[in-house]
């Protein structure tokens, strides 16, 4: 039975080269060229693409990018490792309905759950219509660095369960 299921692999294998690696290539490929892409006798080798990547301006903008990242992956951790160890110690019945609560907001696009947020954390969204309700001033929620976290964390929180 193991021999056959060793067979099983190579699917996975060449589906994993193709989906992963030739896009990857494909991008060392475009970042280590210049010139037209579309003749490849006009394509040169070039380092132009890193002498931008360190410039200043994209530097900020990268390193910016990377705090983000580790926030919203150090808040994932934080909040999913907890959610993952009470899901696994359930019985299957319980388990496999609490799997079913994280993962059928992912059965809707990407790009939909991100509008979402952005209309939840708009000027006139849904936070902003009760705190104005209640009495106080608008919050200003929407082009935050917080609200960049908080769209990432619930975007990428059910893969880390």
């Amino acid at each position: 039975m193991k021999n056959r299921m060793k067979y099983l692999v190579y699917p996975y294998g060449i589906w994993m080269a193709i989906v992963i690696v030739v896009p990857l290539l494909l991008i060392l490929f475009y970042s280590l060229t210049s010139g037209n892409i579309h003749d490849m006798r006009d394509l040169s080798f070039s380092l132009d693409s890193f002498k931008k990547a360190i410039d200043p301006m994209y530097f900020k903008v990268i390193l910016k990018s990377l705090y983000l990242a580790v926030i919203s992956t150090f808040a994932c951790l934080v909040l999913g490792y907890p959610m993952a160890m009470i899901i696994a110690n359930e019985k299957a019945k319980r388990r496999n309905t609490l799997l079913l609560f994280f993962l059928v907001p992912m059965w809707m696009n990407f790009l939909l759950r991100t509008y979402a947020w952005m209309t939840i954390l708009s000027r006139n969204g849904i936070i902003n219509t009760i705190v104005k309700a209640i009495g106080f001033e608008g919050l200003e929620l929407m082009p935050s660095q917080g609200a960049v976290v908080l769209g990432m964390i619930y975007n990428f929180l059910p893969f880390m369960v």
